[in-house]
């Protein structure tokens, strides 16, 4: 239902109400009126009959009499004056005056009627009977009042129902708000959980966002699947580059060996060459080693026997692994780097981390992998090069499947160094954060970057930096 016809609706439902109940009012209030105009003729009719009778009374009786009778009502509209023959005033009964109460009211002189009154004496007494309009006055002016209050009441109860109909239907404003808010922080969840609307303004305007929305996700979707094709096509031109280096320098490398190795059978005891060949044969395996952790790096799952499109969790854990031997090995004693694995059941308990044949038992997607041990790699070249950090974690967390809820892995890597002091910038500009980023964004997950926790990374002053993801697995139960 729209607006105006929500608001009309309900508005004509008080305004109905109010008028029957001022129709139910005037109706008592004429029942009253009649009543009281019979009360008021009747009780004139008896004070004109007791009058009509003074001629049996004498004074004191017929005083008795009248002031008996006006003690018992009133008389409506009119006012009774009685006086002697010398104009004393015996009786009076009604206004005191002849006041005007509004400028177009007629002198009530010019309504009065008198006559005389003969008495068993001979006098004559001086009967007045006066037109008031102070019982019509105090009438209609009840009459307004009531008016008037019925007035407020229907105005005040049209305003409440406008106002409880306007609260009501514009509720629902403060969601479509907060969706509104969370399109700018690419925050599409309180969007998808909107309500039905209980106008057709706000529910058309609900449909509209829900439609950008749906948009919203596709062009996440593309993009999403158009990152993840570059970063494909990245690890296809790192693979190549692996097989280049493997079928050209490795061969060369290895002629090389076998070379000087036969140099070394035939030279004798001519020491000072032999020497130098052996120094380059160290060379040369050396070279041939340094190709080889040049290859892991390039291509560290082109392993053979794998699958083209899962690694299991063993290989994934044991890559890592090599990592961060390297980086102990390369960045000295200035830089401790360590691996923390930790699983979980449903319900949050700790659960032994899967190893050997239980960790071949989950296959990770290629991708996902790939992503997981690039940004390690990232991570920790990042520390190495720009935190001034004595301590870097690694983290990974298995969790598993709750209720509706999948499988996932989360990954955390942290450092006690000296932190960003302008986390947004970092994550447009350059290749190190941002490009975990885009890793991240692509694998389907959403990064966060965080200052670490003093019990997190402990052993210095600096603010330290936390960077964590966590992505959806379609694996089997932890404990089984």
């Amino acid at each position: 239902m729209n607006l105006p016809r929500l608001l009309m609706r309900r508005a004509g439902a008080v305004a109905a109400a109010v008028l029957v109940l001022a129709m139910l009012l005037g109706l008592w209030r004429l029942s009253l009126d009649i009543d009281e105009e019979v009360d008021a003729g009747q009780h004139l009719a008896r004070v004109m009959a007791t009058l009509g009778q003074a001629a049996r009374l004498n004074d004191a009786q017929l005083l008795d009499a009248l002031k008996a009778l006006l003690s018992q009502g009133r008389l409506r509209h009119v006012a009774l004056e009685l006086r002697d023959a010398r104009g004393a005033l015996l009786l009076t009964h009604g206004p005191a005056g002849p006041v005007r109460a509004w400028p177009w009211q007629a002198p009530p002189e010019a309504r009065a009627v008198a006559w005389a009154l003969p008495r068993p004496d001979g006098g004559a007494w001086q009967v007045r009977l006066r037109a008031s309009r102070d019982g019509e006055r105090s009438e209609a002016l009840a009459n307004l009042a009531g008016m008037l209050a019925l007035l407020l009441l229907c105005v005040a109860g049209l305003l409440l129902s406008m106002r409880w109909n306007l609260g009501h239907a514009l509720r629902p404003l403060s969601q479509l708000l907060d969706a509104m808010a969370g399109i700018g922080r690419g925050d599409l969840q309180p969007l998808r959980a909107l309500p039905a609307m209980p106008v057709t303004e706000l529910q058309a305007v609900a449909g509209g966002l829900r439609q950008l929305t749906q948009a919203l996700d596709e062009a996440q979707a593309q993009r999403r699947e158009l990152s993840r094709k570059m970063l494909t096509l990245q690890e296809e031109e790192r693979g190549r580059i692996a097989h280049e280096l493997h079928d050209e320098l490795g061969q060369r490398v290895t002629a090389l060996r076998v070379g000087t190795a036969h140099l070394l059978r035939g030279l004798g005891d001519d020491a000072p060459a032999r020497a130098g060949l052996l120094q380059l044969q160290d060379h040369c395996e050396q070279l041939q080693h340094d190709v080889r952790h040049l290859l892991a790096g390039l291509q560290p799952f082109d392993e053979p026997g794998g699958q083209a499109d899962a690694v299991p969790l063993e290989r994934l854990v044991s890559h890592l692994n090599a990592l961060v031997a390297a980086w102990r090995r390369d960045a000295g004693p200035g830089l401790q780097v360590q691996l923390l694995l930790k699983a979980f059941d449903a319900s949050g308990r700790p659960l032994p981390w899967p190893q050997g044949d239980d960790g071949q038992a989950w296959p990770l997607p290629l991708t996902l992998a790939q992503a997981l041990y690039r940004i390690s790699q990232e991570s920790l070249t990042n520390v190495a090069r720009h935190a001034g950090a004595s301590l870097a974690t690694l983290a990974l967390d298995l969790h598993e499947a709750r209720g509706h809820h999948a499988a996932r892995i989360a990954w955390r890597a942290s450092d006690n160094g000296r932190g960003l002091s302008d986390v947004p910038q970092a994550l447009q500009r350059g290749n190190g954060l941002a490009g975990i980023h885009q890793r991240v964004w692509a694998a389907g997950g959403d990064l966060s970057v965080a200052e670490a926790q003093p019990a997190a990374v402990a052993g210095t002053a600096l603010p330290g930096l936390v960077l964590s993801a966590s992505f959806a697995l379609p694996m089997p139960a932890l404990a089984a």
